[in-house]
């Protein structure tokens, strides 16, 4: 959800560390959508996660499907362009849940185990549910990722990792927000301390957006 939000429009100064650790990034690939009044599901074909504009030779993955499923529960589409609560705004709630299966490319792998998988034909399962609601002048989101690294490298250890991002803003004026973000994340990576961070801060709008 948090990435699908144009960078104009983002309540903070930038996306959270989380979803910068689990996001899919920029790739390549095929989508079909279906959107109805409350209902909007897409899925997709992909080249890989944070591929970026790599050659269509290049070796990265086997194969990569993404889908999302978004559910209108109050508001419409245009209300959930982002996340903020304007003093009267109309009121939203949004559901989601999205999910990404991945296999790097055979044969391409250097045997290492993890943290160090280098490629090892990992199989790369993420799954991520949210929740938006907004209403005049306060707006609340939350979102959960589960993320399954896995490698057919004998004596491997998969990694089960999880991560949480809760965020909130008041309006005090008009044209004045308060914000805070709290962020929690584990990799499951030995050396690698869990992330607990939280953000506060405010944003002075002169023209909303603009």
């Amino acid at each position: 959800r948090e990435e699908s939000i144009s960078s104009r429009r983002l309540q903070g100064v930038e996306r959270s560390q989380i979803n910068a650790q689990f996001t899919a990034g920029t790739a390549q690939g095929v989508q079909a959508m279906y959107e109805t009044d409350r209902w909007r599901i897409n899925g997709a074909i992909i080249d890989g996660t944070a591929t970026g504009n790599t050659a269509w030779s290049a070796e990265d993955t086997e194969y990569a499907l993404t889908t999302r499923g978004e559910f209108i529960a109050i508001g419409d589409w245009k209300a959930v362009e982002d996340d903020i609560g304007w003093r009267g705004g109309a009121a939203a709630l949004m559901f989601g849940a999205g999910a990404l299966w991945q296999r790097a490319e055979f044969g391409t792998g250097s045997n290492l185990p993890p943290p160090d998988f280098n490629n090892a034909e990992v199989e790369n399962l993420t799954l991520t549910a949210d929740a938006t609601w907004k209403m005049s002048g306060f707006s609340l989101s939350a979102a959960g990722f589960y993320r399954r690294l896995s490698t057919e490298v004998a004596g491997a250890v998969d990694l089960d990792q999880y991560g949480l991002v809760i965020r909130g803003g008041v309006f005090v004026q008009d044209d004045l927000e308060i914000y805070a973000m709290y962020e929690w994340g584990d990799l499951d990576i030995a050396g690698i301390d869990e992330l607990s961070v939280i953000t506060v801060g405010a944003t002075k709008y002169f023209a909303k957006h603009n």
